[in-house]
């Protein structure tokens, strides 16, 4: 697989959750974290870098924008664990050991002086912006109340996830015991403008194995799986559950390329199902939400857009390209 495509944050039911700590595999990885506001081309910048190291044959992962998979949170050489985050609010991420494992990238500072003059309209977009999405968290934390009910109705007897997981299990061969695997969280799904979007498809996985179950009967086989596949020293992402994050939707092996995951039917209950139409019509809310939040991230956009020196920053891009040759280099060296 050239590529894969996956979310390092969601907006859930308990609120912004990110994880761009786990999008690296190694203890040698290096983070480069761009700095910088709405509209200043960091998205661009990453798609540019992750544009030619894919042409030089490189693995390569992508991180979407929980609100808007058009734009990129971060990349991920594989091969050499070389990451590029976007290290702004409400992504914040700092650096460990500055230029020894990571180094900020500020594209901040080519905003030119003439955006002081749209500092009221900014402020006013901002805070109206910030109160649509406390709505929609409002909607979301709604969302997981009536998920935690159906938790609550859910029955499965033990020897039914005993026994689907065996089946499961019974896939993979103990080849890889005597190595240590790796773990990581990650999402595949996030809640858009335009409804739930999933990433099972772009990702175009040579092995999918669905389990025929609800989403609560499907969480414990796939815990269950994902602990004795790292025993046998396979490397795991633990894709999560964005109204409740302590559920996984699947479990990717990258080794084999393969995806476990939850086909999410509704148990026989009759609340149950009934509490499923609701959690859909709340997600309809937020996606609306999101639509009207995205609008005037937009209209923000534009102020800095119109104010940004993009040739320094495509100066910038380019000096980052030689030093991840660099960083290749040493690490292959």
């Amino acid at each position: 697989m050239q590529t894969k495509h996956l979310f390092a944050s969601a907006n859930t039911g308990i609120g912004f959750v990110k994880n761009f700590d786990q999008i690296g595999v190694t203890n040698n990885s290096f983070m480069f974290i761009i700095k910088g506001g709405s509209g200043t081309g960091k998205s661009s910048m990453m798609k540019k870098i992750a544009k030619y190291f894919l042409e030089k044959g490189e693995k390569i992962e992508y991180f979407y924008c929980s609100t808007d998979y058009k734009s990129l949170d971060g990349i991920r050489i594989c091969d050499s664990d070389i990451i590029i985050v976007d290290g702004t609010s409400p992504h914040i991420t700092e650096t460990n050991m500055l230029n020894i494992d990571s180094k900020i990238i500020d594209v901040g500072q080519f905003v030119k002086d003439g955006i002081r003059e749209h500092k009221k309209q900014i402020e006013k977009i901002m805070i109206e912006k910030t109160n649509l999405f406390k709505n929609l968290y409002l909607y979301l934390e709604s969302a997981k109340k009536i998920f935690d009910i159906n938790k609550n109705i859910h029955k499965t007897e033990e020897s039914v996830i005993i026994e689907k997981s065996q089946e499961i299990l019974n896939i993979f061969k103990p080849e890889n015991q005597n190595r240590k695997s790796f773990y990581r969280e990650l999402f595949l799904s996030a809640v858009q403008d335009d409804g739930m979007i999933n990433l099972i498809k772009e990702n175009n996985f040579k092995n999918c194995y669905k389990i025929k179950s609800d989403i609560f009967c499907s969480n414990e086989i796939l815990k269950i799986v994902k602990d004795k596949l790292s025993i046998l020293g396979y490397d795991i992402i633990g894709i999560k559950n964005v109204i409740d994050p302590s559920i996984f939707d699947a479990i990717i092996i990258p080794e084999s390329e393969s995806i476990i995951y939850s086909e999410n039917l509704d148990c026989e209950n009759e609340g149950y199902k009934q509490n499923s139409i609701l959690i859909k019509e709340i997600l309809k809310l937020c996606g609306q939400t999101l639509g009207k939040a995205k609008s005037l991230h937009k209209k923000l956009e534009e102020f800095y857009i119109q104010n940004m020196n993009f040739k320094e920053v495509d100066k910038l891009t380019k000096k980052i390209i030689a030093e991840i040759l660099k960083l290749i280099k040493q690490k292959s060296n």
